[in-house]
């Protein structure tokens, strides 16, 4: 395994750990209907964006890495730009 491919192992629980903690968060909001404030509302909504932003690294990016996959390559400006859109 080549070193560039290793920080895809490492990205893996990082990302798990975001996935679940951001849409833990989201949730949490949606079903508790004492939180329905702007403030709440604005914190779901930025958990909702982290969130995906950790399943795309998740289901995308880090196969892409740790696989090496030309295919994931190929397409990857079109994950990048909803990444970016996510992380705005």
């Amino acid at each position: 395994m080549e070193p560039e491919q290793s920080w895809g192992i490492y990205i893996i629980p990082l990302s798990l750990l975001g996935v679940i903690c951001n849409w833990l968060i989201v949730f949490a909001i949606y079903f508790n209907k004492s939180s329905r404030h702007s403030f709440s509302l604005l914190t779901a909504t930025q958990a909702a964006a982290n969130g995906l932003f950790s399943v795309l690294y998740l289901l995308y990016v880090c196969p892409m890495i740790v696989f090496d996959l030309q295919v994931l390559r190929d397409n990857s400006h079109h994950v990048g730009y909803v990444l970016l859109i996510c992380y705005d």
